[in-house]
């Protein structure tokens, strides 16, 4: 009886992540690959383009199955994946996937011909429906558009080595650029209190966005220091508190972004006043020109 419940149950949530998927913009989704209620999955946009098509390939590469997003709904355990399978790939495409699997530093194969580019664990959400909508929410807001960042900095440098998003309890702020309240508009749907610990959810949106090199000069701690130091940044308010009303809505976006404390002490340095960013990148111009 205990098992019937439980299947019930996954049944129900997989429904509801299914429905989820299909309403949820930039998300491609189709119930044909999907395991029953066990393995959901889905692509994006950029996973159809991560690697290219060979000319006149047909069949699962065309139709861009070698990538996929895949959400584990277990009783016990729920993650999500983005996992490549190597299976039926040409020498070129596997060449580049291999690539790929090391620069996003993937220690060994999840099953045969099976890699798991990243994985993302949720172990108090197995089974509970309400806070696997919240990880579901967390990781579409934060993670994905932080690792697909990464991907798309991959696709044109093959090169580039894929960072992990960052520990946003390591992300410094000035006490000036610390709002008492946010208001956040657009996809995220949440109100902001004037709690210090939610703040973090506007800088890990901004992150999500921009990424941890600086904005203004392009410094990023993890490629000087190494990885120890990797997600280190600053995150500026564009606005100061000062200026800006009790009402004012902060849009995590457009009125905040990552600098490195360089650029950040230079943006706060005019008397009186701030300096804008567009005002700090012309003065690195103007003395790298010279």
């Amino acid at each position: 009886m205990e098992d019937m419940k439980a299947q019930i149950e996954l049944k129900l949530i997989a429904a509801q992540l299914a429905d989820w998927c299909r309403h949820r913009e930039g998300i491609i989704f189709r119930s044909s690959l999907c395991t029953q209620e066990r393995v959901l999955r889905f692509q994006t946009p950029l996973l159809l383009q991560i690697i290219p098509n060979a000319k006149g390939q047909t069949g699962a590469w065309k139709s861009g199955c070698f990538f996929m997003y895949e959400i584990y709904n277990g009783a016990a355990e729920f993650k999500i994946t983005c996992s490549v399978s190597l299976m039926g790939l040409l020498k070129k495409q596997r060449k580049d996937c291999m690539k790929l699997i090391e620069k996003s530093g993937v220690s060994s194969e999840a099953a045969k011909g099976l890699y798991y580019l990243k994985e993302w664990t949720y172990p108090e959400a197995a089974g509970k429906l309400d806070k696997i909508m919240e990880a579901m929410q967390d990781f579409s807001e934060f993670e994905m558009p932080y690792f697909e960042t990464e991907l798309a900095k991959w696709k044109d440098n093959h090169d580039y080595r894929i960072k992990a998003f960052p520990d946003v309890s390591q992300v410094a702020i000035l006490r000036e650029d610390l709002p008492e309240q946010l208001l956040v508009e657009g996809g995220m749907k949440d109100i902001l209190t004037n709690k210090y610990e939610r703040n973090s959810t506007a800088r890990k949106k901004c992150i999500a966005v921009y990424g941890t090199s600086c904005r203004i000069c392009g410094f990023d701690f993890g490629a000087v220091y190494g990885p120890e130091f990797a997600g280190r940044i600053h995150v500026h308010h564009k606005v100061p508190l000062s200026k800006i009303k009790e009402d004012y809505v902060v849009d995590p976006v457009k009125d905040l972004i990552p600098v490195c404390p360089n650029c950040h002490m230079i943006l706060h340095s005019r008397t009186g006043g701030y300096y804008t960013v567009e005002e700090v990148k012309k003065m690195i111009e103007k003395n790298v020109s010279n």
